[in-house]
């Protein structure tokens, strides 16, 4: 169940078109009618819009969402804080299954889609003509869109995960998941799971971790899917978390022991690899003094002796593969399903925002596959 579960294969990033380009494009009227969530702004609720037809262009799928996730810049989001682009349809944590396909539409590794297959795909778009796009990184790209972060607009209205479709645009990796695997579990695949493996794969490119002693701060889903994935790797994680039901989680996820504080985890005198910071608001944990975000991860290696520190925020599609393939065999292993405490329909999506604000749940689900 060990070895590298890192992606070597960097899929293409093909050109993404305008939203009224392309000679081929296909009309599809869908039924029942595809409804997207949209928010205009802190304290105003959410208001369903119809969305009954979709034009697809080159290279653009249209997926029905199975289950979404809310993940806490979403909450964030919805509290104020930071900026946004209003009106939009907020949500980049889902799963789904191909409704219709355009012309030429394929998976990240080049396989041909088909309706009916269940995907995953990444939270960015890039361009696909700059040096990063075509180095496999969209991350980098500084013209990329963003699922459930654009501002919504005529022709692309299902742009977000908190609606019954989402029309995925051409340039965006899309992988195949397995049927098996619960709904609950892949949603979070595009975020907090990439997110993970493009942390794991930098500790792994700086520092040996098999064997080695590798703190993790913070055991959010984020966090804990560091420590499983770094147990997998066979290191040996401590855990460190302020609060007690979420410290409790950790031992479930590979880690040997978890911890209230950084002084605590360096007290059995074992050098200490790598320190992984995946919860910014953790201000007596931190081994650090860098910014403050929702959806990054700061990796200090060498940690013991001042070493160089990363953050990473946006996960490429290399890291959405490898997050799939962790995940594919690691969900009976680990129980992430779990983590997904508490469900809500799409209708009330804004009582489920709020219960991701204060609920100890790890994640809130919203399910949309009944409508």
């Amino acid at each position: 169940m060990g070895g590298t579960m890192r992606a070597t294969r960097r899929p293409a990033a093909p050109v993404m078109p305008p939203d009224d380009a392309g000679p081929k494009r296909r009309d599809v009227i869908v039924r029942p009618v595809p409804l997207a969530m949209v928010w205009q702004g802190p304290g105003s609720p959410h208001a369903a819009i119809a969305v009954p037809g979709v034009s697809l262009g080159s290279g653009d799928v249209l997926v029905a969402v199975e289950f979404a996730t809310v993940c806490p810049v979403d909450a964030a989001t919805v509290r104020g804080d930071g900026t946004a682009n209003v009106p939009l349809v907020l949500g980049h944590e889902q799963v789904g299954r191909v409704a219709a396909i355009g012309d030429g539409a394929e998976t990240a590794d080049g396989a041909r889609l088909i309706v009916g297959m269940r995907v995953v795909w990444s939270r960015r778009i890039g361009c696909g003509e700059c040096d990063a796009c075509r180095a496999g990184s969209p991350s980098g790209c500084a013209t990329a869109r963003e699922y459930g972060s654009d501002r919504l607009r005529r022709g692309w209205e299902l742009s977000g995960g908190f609606a019954t479709h989402v029309l995925v645009r051409a340039g965006t990796a899309i992988i195949t998941v397995p049927e098996i695997v619960p709904a609950a579990v892949l949603a979070p695949v595009p975020c907090a799971t990439a997110l993970a493996a493009a942390a794991l794969e930098i500790v792994a490119e700086a520092t040996e971790v098999d064997g080695e002693s590798v703190v993790v701060v913070g055991a959010g889903l984020v966090g804990l899917t560091i420590a499983a994935m770094l147990a997998d790797e066979g290191a040996r994680v401590v855990m460190v978390e302020a609060d007690a039901v979420r410290r409790s989680r950790a031992v479930k996820f590979g880690a040997v022991s978890a911890v209230c504080d950084l002084t605590a985890a360096a007290a059995d005198g074992r050098v200490i690899a790598a320190v992984v910071d995946t919860d910014g608001g953790q201000e007596a944990a931190r081994p650090h003094a860098a910014v403050r975000s929702h959806d990054a991860v700061v990796i200090s290696t060498g940690a013991a002796t001042g070493g160089a520190i990363t953050i990473v925020d946006r996960p490429d599609p290399r890291h959405l593969a490898a997050a799939v393939g962790f995940i594919s065999n690691a969900w009976y292993r680990f129980p992430f399903e779990r983590l997904v405490a508490e469900r809500y329909p799409l209708e009330r999506l804004d009582v489920a925002l709020r219960a991701a604000s204060d609920t100890p749940a790890v994640r809130v689900g919203i399910e949309t596959a009944s409508r």
